[in-house]
């Protein structure tokens, strides 16, 4: 019983994170690159 409850929270933690990374990926005007964690430059300089 234990493991499928902790199956389960591990689906939910899973789909969680996947949503938040599409959430900032889609709010980003970066994209992929500002979700990373990849550092760059300002281009604004």
């Amino acid at each position: 019983m234990a493991v499928r409850i902790e199956k389960i929270i591990c689906v939910i933690l899973h789909e969680a994170h996947e949503r938040q990374v599409e959430e900032v990926m889609r709010l980003s005007p970066r994209g992929r690159r500002a979700s990373t964690g990849v550092a760059w430059t300002d281009d604004r300089e």
